[in-house]
């Protein structure tokens, strides 16, 4: 048998109808569904801390306004976060 390297794509599943609209859409869209239900959750001291959908929205909104007034347009955008995984 000849070993064949890893594919670098495969083909894509196609039997569940994609949504249309962005990750903004569909917060926006649970959020009105189930505002206070927990989007989030993380370990935060002792206990757990969490956001409900929301708290999310409303945090995501006032990150994506801060980027429209300083990143200019086209701009790349990276996420720095520190990992609590050992």
């Amino acid at each position: 048998m000849i070993d064949q390297p890893p594919l670098a794509h495969w083909s894509a599943e196609t039997s569940t109808e994609l949504l249309v609209g962005t990750v903004g859409d569909a917060l926006r869209r649970t959020k009105t569904l189930f505002p206070q239900r927990r989007a989030l959750a993380w370990e935060e001291g002792d206990g757990i801390g969490s956001m409900t959908y929301a708290e999310l929205l409303s945090q995501a909104e006032r990150v994506a306004a801060w980027l429209l007034a300083h990143a200019p347009p086209q701009s790349r955008i990276a996420v720095w976060s520190a990992s609590p995984m050992p």
